[in-house]
């Protein structure tokens, strides 16, 4: 089967919804993924992949880029129609799920569409909303619809599949553990860590603070915290907290693997209830010990507390209580991590991702 991936930004961590079910699905069909890069490196090197770039019209405000994809998208999957059999779009947002719902009421090509967050409620601007509420309306036209949680499959349907982090570069060799603690001079500390993008939701303000008070109770603690903006943050900080930028992908996990503990102190608000951030399965994959707000699924993903630690969102204290349980506790630490990783192994590798959307697509 020819499938027609179409990833909303091909430079952005969004690629990484994208990648695990193009990995999942090459193994048996001929994959090639279509998406904009906005003159951007792409998020993930993979020489391997099948890739047809479109960009917009104009770059900036991105959202005026992304308005301006949609004719584009629908015209290209009119003119390339012959060459694939099934559509697969990224969120219902214009130029990815709305975009291949329109074309399709030509192309007659069935569209499968995986959603991984709950786009309308994330903005404040009335006037995105309903641009993204008219753009869903792409999901009454899918012939299948995966979500990464059960908090989206109450609102769209569909099958849950969870969207994983970049599995192939964590296993593609050992990572550079001693490297990166001695590029940032913290080899005799006990390190947390956290990479994303640092949208307000992720609470990276509640874990800098909760940081610092660990090191007031006399802990020799330091932050690593890859990713960006880090200007409302800068101001919040101090000497225990390492601002590293941007790490990219290839580099993830000697970050990962350098760190004890990685934090994920995710504040509790309606888009945050619905969304799984895919950086937890990147501790996952090494064996880690993680301390995750107990919200949306993450008390299921970390088996209820077995597989890492749940602390309560928006607390300052209680992730402070928490991560220290994990400082002063080295067994504890070991024995999370490993439960983590062999619950990946089970229910959330590619191959668990392979066997998903088998049944998926079985209809196609």
């Amino acid at each position: 089967m020819r499938i027609l991936m179409i990833c909303p930004l091909l430079s952005s961590s969004s690629f990484i919804t994208t990648y695990p079910m193009v990995k999942a699905l090459e193994r048996d069909h001929e994959v090639t993924i279509l998406g904009p890069t906005f003159g951007k490196p792409l998020y993930i090197k993979d020489d391997s992949l099948r890739i047809v770039t479109i960009e917009p019209i104009v770059r900036h405000p991105m959202q005026a880029g992304y308005l301006s994809l949609l004719p584009k998208v629908k015209a290209y999957l009119k003119k390339h129609a012959n060459e694939y059999d099934v559509v697969h779009a990224f969120k219902p947002v214009f130029h990815t799920g709305y975009a291949a719902a329109k074309a399709k009421e030509e192309t007659r090509k069935p569209l499968v569409l995986s959603i991984d967050d709950y786009d309308q409620i994330a903005s404040k601007n009335w006037m995105k909303r309903s641009l993204l509420s008219i753009a869903a309306r792409s999901v009454k036209q899918a012939d299948a619809i995966t979500v990464s949680s059960s908090q989206l499959q109450q609102v769209y349907g569909g099958t849950v599949i969870r969207q994983v982090a970049c599995e192939p570069a964590f296993k593609r060799r050992q990572p550079e553990r001693k490297r990166i603690r001695k590029k940032y001079n913290i080899e005799d500390k006990i390190v947390i860590f956290h990479g994303g993008t640092f949208y307000p939701h992720k609470g990276i303000d509640i874990l800098i603070r909760a940081v610092q008070k660990l090191k007031e109770r006399g802990h020799n603690v330091a932050l690593l915290l890859a990713g960006e903006p880090i200007g409302p943050y800068r101001s919040l900080a101090r000497d225990e907290t390492i601002f590293c930028g941007m790490v990219p992908m290839e580099e993830m996990p000697d970050y990962v693997a350098a760190c004890d503990i990685y934090a994920i102190p995710t504040r509790d608000t309606p888009y945050a209830r619905a969304e799984i951030p895919a950086k937890i399965f990147e501790p996952m994959m090494l064996g880690k010990a993680i301390v995750a707000s107990s919200i949306s699924d993450i008390p299921e993903l970390l088996d209820h507390g077995n597989a890492g630690v749940l602390s309560r969102p928006d607390s300052v204290h209680d992730l402070t209580i928490k991560l220290e349980e994990l400082i002063t506790d080295r067994d504890l630490r070991v024995a999370v991590g490993r439960n983590a990783k062999k619950r990946y192994d089970k229910n959330y590798s590619y191959d668990v991702i392979a066997r998903q959307l088998k049944v998926v697509y079985k209809n196609f």
